[in-house]
């Protein structure tokens, strides 16, 4: 297998002051050229209010689709496989043969990938993206999962450093991981066999990426290549279930095991996530919007397919899944892994900090200039350029890809 790891440069995701609510940082944005008017924000809560989400998010699906313009000779079908939608792109002209997936973050879905597949379906014999399971259109189940719990106590020394003591039941805590993660990976398996795959490329962003790199674990010999796009869980720190120790001096370094990250996600959206901004009706959705709208903008012209995109993202947001939950038990309030990549590098036979420990793994990282953490929406030209470039050389040893 081969890996890759993409980045972002040009612009931060978000340049606010200090001491401001999240709503005032919001509000204290630029305005883009696609923000929704209160009565559009309105009539947006009010559709969701009055239709299943199923219903809508087919609709806006559909729409954005139909304004994606493919290749000639690119067929789009669109399915449930083993529980997960599937949007497949068949390109029997394309030069890559290898099979290539795909994969979302939180808050996000498949079809996310639109702005990719003109370029990408080009040059792909069979382009996939699914919707995580118990997201989107897929199958919604939950399950019960016990919330890892810690104790982190800091203590200020004279040489303005943090001494830090944590507690944690360590087995708990990593049954809970492992459940959760279980739960994504045996579904990315069950796909892969029923749709009769053998080896897949895998191109995924995010949380997705963090996924897609545990699967690798799991099943490594179901992945040619893997590409990670702003990976989340990279760093190492306290509360990684790997630490021999559980108190020392806090480093700033993210590839310590001393490393703890000050900033963190209010209690409010830990505890409620976004039925929060159902409570607030269309003031939430204006927030909501005005803070996708800038971003979104990016990187396209066509504030058609933009606002479409929108108002998907609204339906998807307000659905009824475990998929916040879910993430938290694996990437803590610090947005911090409590099984990180880095402690789980050398399992691929491995020995930038994640690439300094790789051995025996063909390894490349690349920088998207112009382009924020949604790198694929933000400057998708270079962005697929990159991974065409990379996944285009199908050489074999000895009869099979390496990494």
């Amino acid at each position: 297998m081969r890996m890759w790891s993409i980045q972002s440069r040009g612009f931060s995701t978000s340049t606010v002051a200090l001491g401001k609510t999240l709503v005032e940082k919001v509000r204290a944005q630029p305005p883009s050229r696609n923000d929704m008017s209160l009565k559009e924000c309105t009539q947006l809560f009010w559709e969701w209010l009055t239709n299943s989400p199923t219903k809508m998010l087919k609709h806006y699906e559909e729409a954005i689709l139909a304004d994606v313009k493919l290749p000639e000779g690119v067929t789009m079908t669109k399915s449930k496989v083993a529980g997960l939608h599937q949007i497949k792109l068949t390109n029997q002209r394309a030069k890559i043969s290898t099979p290539t997936l795909l994969v979302h973050g939180h808050g996000a879905t498949g079809m996310f990938f639109h702005r990719d597949f003109p370029d990408l379906s080009a040059n792909f014999k069979e382009l996939y993206t699914v919707d995580h399971p118990d997201c989107g259109l897929s199958d919604l189940k939950k399950f019960k999962v016990r919330m890892p719990k810690a104790k982190v106590t800091l203590k200020k020394l004279d040489n303005d450093k943090r001494e830090f003591t944590i507690e944690q039941d360590v087995e708990k805590n990593r049954e809970s991981v492992v459940k959760v993660e279980n739960f994504y990976l045996d579904a990315f398996e069950k796909w892969r066999q029923e749709n009769r795959l053998d080896r897949l490329n895998i191109v995924a962003h995010s949380f997705g990426a963090y996924l897609s790199f545990k699967y690798c674990l799991k099943y490594p010999h179901r992945v040619n290549k893997l590409v990670l796009c702003s990976p989340a869980g990279v760093e190492r720190s306290i509360f990684s279930l790997n630490n021999k120790q559980n108190h020392g001096i806090v480093s700033q370094d993210p590839s310590s095991p001393s490393y703890l990250r000050f900033a963190y996600l209010p209690w409010l959206i830990t505890t409620f996530g976004f039925n929060l901004a159902k409570i607030f009706g269309p003031f939430a959705v204006q927030i909501l919007t005005k803070y996708l709208s800038l971003r979104y903008s990016r990187g396209s012209d066509n504030d058609n397919q933009i606002k479409l995109l929108l108002r998907y993202t609204v339906h998807l947001w307000y659905q009824n899944n475990q998929s916040f939950r879910n993430l938290l038990v694996i990437i803590n309030n610090q947005i911090l892994s409590l099984d990180p990549i880095l402690d789980n590098i050398k399992q691929l036979e491995t020995g930038y900090a994640a690439f300094e420990e790789l051995e025996g793994v063909e390894a490349k990282y690349k920088i998207i200039p112009q382009a924020g953490h949604n790198v694929f929406l933000d400057n998708s030209d270079v962005f697929d350029s990159e991974v065409i470039h990379f996944l285009s050389d199908e050489t074999t040893i000895n009869g099979e890809n390496r990494i």
